[in-house]
C-alpha cells in the first residue's frame, strides 16, 4: 500500500552530515533532501513514542518518494527529480526526453562496435541532463526546471557546548552549524510503501521530529489523486546500488555514499552506494528489487 504525508517544517531543520562543526572551518553544504534513512528514522522513532512497541516491534515499510511542495498565490505545483534522461539545451524552452541509441537505422551503418549491447544518447549539440534538478511534471518547460536554492535556504549558526552536569556551558567549545530553512510556502512529501498487513501505519499524530536538535515538522497525509503518476522505471529518491539494479540502469548520475550512525550498537554505520534520486531504468523498480 502506498500513502503521502506532506512536511512543514516548524522552524529550521538541522541534519549533522559530514560537515565540521568547529567554528572557522569551511563547511560544504548540507545534503538536502536528507537520505531516506533520515525520514524512516523519524517515523520509527515516532511510532516506538506513539504505539509503544519500541524494541519488540518494527514497521515494515519503505520511503520510495521524496519531493518538493510549493504554494504560490493559492497555485501547489509538486516537484519531482528530473530523471537523468531529460536533457535541456540553453536557449530553448523545450525539454528533450527522446534518446536516440546505436541501434538506429542510421547509426548503425557506421558500423560503431561497443561492450555494452547499446547505449542511449542525445545528438544535440550542448544538451546537459537535467539530472539533480527538480521539475513540474505537470508542465515540463524549462521555465519550471527548478534548482535546490529555490526550495531553501541555509543559515549558518554558532552555539556552544554544554555540561549538562553542571548546567553550564564548557568553556571555549564553540562550534558552527548549517541549519536549513524552507523557503515560505515549501514543504517536503515523502511516499510510503506499507505491507497491507502492517498495522502501525498510518501515522496518527500531527507532529515528529525530524533529523537533529529536536526540530518539529508537521505532517499531513495527502490524497493520492494529488500525487500524479510517474513511470515505474524512475526513482523518486535514493535507491540502493546493486549489481542487479546497475544491469537495468537507463541514466544515472553519481553514486552518492551514505553511512550514519548506530544509536544501538553505538557504532558507525557501513557506507553504502545510492543511485541518485532520477535515476532510470530498462524495468520497472518493483522487479528488479
Amino acid at each position: 500500500m502506498n500513502i503521502f504525508y506532506e512536511l512543514t517544517a516548524v522552524d529550521t531543520l538541522f541534519f549533522r552530515g559530514n560537515i565540521p562543526m568547529e567554528a572557522g572551518m569551511l563547511a560544504s553544504e548540507s545534503f538536502f533532501p536528507p537520505p531516506t534513512s533520515v525520514f524512516s528514522g523519524a517515523i520509527r522513532t515516532h511510532l516506538g513514542k506513539e504505539k509503544g512497541k519500541w524494541e519488540t516491534e518494527k514497521a515494515d515499510f519503505e520511503i520510495t518518494a521524496i519531493l518538493f511542495k510549493k504554494n504560490f498565490k493559492k497555485n501547489e505545483t509538486i516537484y519531482y527529480p528530473a530523471p537523468y534522461s531529460w536533457f535541456k539545451v540553453d536557449g530553448k524552452e523545450e525539454i528533450i526526453t527522446e534518446t536516440k541509441d546505436l541501434q538506429s537505422s542510421e547509426y548503425r551503418e557506421m558500423e560503431i562496435q561497443c561492450s555494452s549491447e547499446n547505449i542511449p544518447f542525445v545528438d544535440i549539440k550542448n544538451a546537459k541532463s537535467l539530472g539533480g534538478k527538480w521539475v513540474d511534471c505537470y508542465n515540463a518547460k524549462i521555465a519550471n526546471v527548478c534548482n535546490n536554492s529555490n526550495f531553501y535556504k541555509i543559515e549558518n549558526r554558532v552555539g556552544i557546548a554544554l555540561d549538562y552536569s553542571k548546567r553550564a556551558v564548557e568553556k571555549g567549545k564553540l562550534y558552527s552549524a548549517n541549519h536549513i530553512r524552507l523557503e515560505e510556502g515549501v514543504s517536503i512529501i515523502i511516499g510510503i510503501e506499507y505491507s497491507e498487513t502492517d498495522n502501525h501505519l498510518p501515522l496518527e499524530n500531527n507532529i515528529l521530529y525530524l533529523g537533529g536538535e529536536k526540530r518539529i515538522a508537521k505532517y499531513k497525509s495527502l490524497d493520492k489523486s494529488s500525487i500524479k503518476d510517474i513511470p515505474g522505471n524512475i526513482s523518486l529518491a535514493p535507491i540502493l546500488a546493486t549489481q542487479k539494479k546497475l544491469d537495468e540502469i537507463f541514466a544515472t548520475g553519481k553514486i552518492i555514499y551514505i553511512s550514519g550512525w548506530d544509536l544501538n550498537k553505538k557504532y558507525h554505520k557501513p557506507s553504502q552506494g545510492y543511485f541518485p534520486a532520477g535515476t532510470v531504468f530498462n524495468k520497472p523498480i518493483k522487479e528488479i528489487l
